[in-house]
């Protein structure tokens, strides 16, 4: 075994039994240091919630769904609300405006869908 490397390795021994690094040749102090940073943006986050700052998934995925629930009962108000302010409107006008917003409604959420799980937000943008 040559010397250098003889030298080269009681060197590294030394470093580990010191403290600064590890066996895998990353400086312990390093690994530490980031794990400092992580456990320091793991308790930021914490605080954050704590303080109503933040949402979980769980929260915005109700939220939105809630809102969802709310634009369609909306809409699907319109051809009654069409009939009622425009007498002269027939049955079959009324069922016509039922199906367009029903289609508008589908192709919306449709385009939601590829947006979300496709993840582009092009089909959304109409880009």
């Amino acid at each position: 075994m040559p010397v250098e490397s003889l030298h080269a390795y009681l060197g590294h021994l030394r470093e580990q039994a010191a403290g600064r690094a590890s066996s895998g040749g990353t400086s312990l102090v390093e690994a530490r240091s980031e794990q400092i940073k992580t456990e320091r943006e793991i308790s930021q986050l914490k605080l954050l919630k704590m303080r109503g700052e933040v949402l979980t998934l769980d929260e915005v995925s109700a939220s939105w769904s809630g809102f969802a629930s709310a634009v369609r009962a909306a809409v699907m108000t319109i051809p009654s609300k069409l009939r009622s302010t425009i007498p002269h409107l027939t049955a079959h006008d009324s069922e016509t405006a039922k199906r367009v917003c029903r289609d508008i409604l589908q192709d919306l959420s449709e385009e939601v869908k590829a947006s979300v799980i496709g993840g582009s937000e092009k089909s959304i943008r109409g880009k």
